[in-house]
């Protein structure tokens, strides 16, 4: 306000308070004779933030800045004094980005436990911050946003990184294929699926099958910094008093890379863990997650559901972004490898066990059925 600040050309003589002055990407603000602050405006390159030095850097759209990384890279130098500095991140929501990255990592409720924590503190700004967005506003948005309204206007941080037309798996929804935890029946046919990695996080996933076909994943493993000795033991401990119809993983596992030694599923066998090779077949491998997905007209029921407990698997299909670059397959540089896990266990050809038949009633049963003699009631 003009009681507080005047332009340069507007300040009469003898103003004392502070006067500002203006160009198209720069605002400095004067305290006497000295430049006391300036903010300055750069448009989004490779190099933006690089040779200043500033006390607060604010990034605008992080999410959607195409050199969101090399940006952040020159940028924090710049704040990472001794004294301190400070950065602002503002955005609309979208996943498998950097922005998202630091998200999960920063200090707020919905803080995911296995992320490292970063040092920012996150705010989230629901659809209903704006008072004047009545539930009537709300529901006209979606039909005029279909695809995007939960981007655009989220009501929780897991809808607002979960959604967008470029998801690979858009039919997810956390409210249809999760449940919360319940004994598997001993009759169910179980399976385990692994996609290895050991700087990159190892996904085990432990899935059984009801008796309509219904895959039920209620057990996931996902961790780094293990050898093979150490997840051999785990997963076994895992699956104690459980037999499994099928175990796979990943087929590199068995690769040498033209060494001679053993291979890590070798190495897995002699620790008493023993693999089957998955079938690795990408585009097949989605098509089948896919259709487990997919919601059952007749039924109204998917044919997949997932324990709440599984939390990286529910992370991974809510997330995952499609290939820009071949539509049908699921972008490798992304957090994908419990998606990996279960597409191994959707090709494994899981199969619906036979229901077990009740017992006839014991009127019924042949053996026990005896003709009826009038001549022995006399």
């Amino acid at each position: 306000p003009r009681w507080l600040a005047r332009h340069h050309k507007d300040a009469p003589k003898g103003w004392p308070g502070p006067i500002w002055e203006a160009q198209a990407q720069q605002i400095t603000i004067y305290h006497g004779r000295e430049p006391d602050a300036r903010f300055l405006a750069e448009a989004a390159s490779r190099d933006s933030g690089r040779s200043f030095t500033a006390s607060t850097v604010l990034i605008d759209e992080w999410a959607y800045q195409q050199w969101a990384r090399e940006i952040w890279q020159a940028a924090y130098p710049t704040i990472n004094r001794p004294t301190g500095g400070q950065v602002i991140g503002l955005s609309t929501a979208k996943p498998a980005t950097q922005f998202h990255e630091i998200w999960v990592g920063a200090e707020h409720e919905w803080r995911r436990p296995d992320a490292p924590a970063n040092g920012f503190y996150g705010v989230f700004l629901p659809w209903t911050a704006d008072p004047r967005r009545t539930p009537e506003w709300y529901e006209a948005t979606k039909a005029a946003l279909p695809a995007t309204y939960r981007a655009e206007y989220p009501a929780t941080p897991d809808e607002a990184f979960s959604c967008g037309q470029d998801l690979a798996f858009p039919e997810f929804d956390f409210n249809v294929h999760t449940c919360e935890p319940f004994e598997i029946p001993v009759g169910w046919s179980r399976y385990r699926g692994l996609d290895w990695g050991f700087a990159a996080p190892f996904a085990a996933l432990w899935a059984a099958v009801d008796y309509d076909g219904t895959l039920i994943v209620y057990r996931e493993w996902y961790q780094n910094r293990l050898h093979v000795p150490e997840v051999a033991a785990g997963i076994l401990d895992r699956s104690k008093e459980e037999t499994f119809a099928g175990s796979v993983a990943d087929p590199s596992i068995w690769a040498r890379a033209g060494h001679s030694g053993p291979s890590i599923g070798e190495d897995f066998g002699k620790h008493g863990l023993w693999w089957c090779k998955a079938d690795n077949d990408r585009l097949q491998g989605w098509a089948a997650v896919h259709q487990r997905l997919r919601v059952d007209p007749e039924t109204g029921k998917p044919a997949i559901r997932i324990f709440r407990t599984c939390k990286n698997l529910i992370r991974e299909l809510g997330h995952a972004m499609q290939d820009p670059h071949r539509a049908e397959d699921v972008e490798t540089n992304q957090s994908d490898h419990a998606l990996d896990s279960l597409r191994y266990i959707c090709l494994a050809r899981p199969y619906a066990p036979s229901k077990p038949k009740e017992p006839e009633p014991w009127w019924l049963k042949k053996a026990e059925r005896k003709p009826f003699n009038w001549r022995a009631q006399l």
